[in-house]
């Protein structure tokens, strides 16, 4: 997104994303840990970095 355009220009933010997404399966390494939609369940922001990180060997940026 916009917190990009000083590094990178538009394709190489979708061709990264991509590979990001391509990579990492999100969504199932949060499914493995239990962190899935829920009516009144919610999460503090270490219960999702901390499976992200596990998997992706990365601290995920997220807002």
């Amino acid at each position: 997104g916009r917190c990009s355009e000083q590094t990178l220009n538009q394709m190489q933010y979708f061709e990264i994303s991509h590979d990001m997404w391509v990579s990492y399966n999100i969504t199932e390494i949060l499914r493995n840990a239990s962190i899935v939609p829920h009516p009144t369940q919610t999460w503090t922001y270490s219960d999702i970095v901390a499976p992200i990180k596990a998997a992706t060997k990365r601290t995920p940026l997220l807002r």
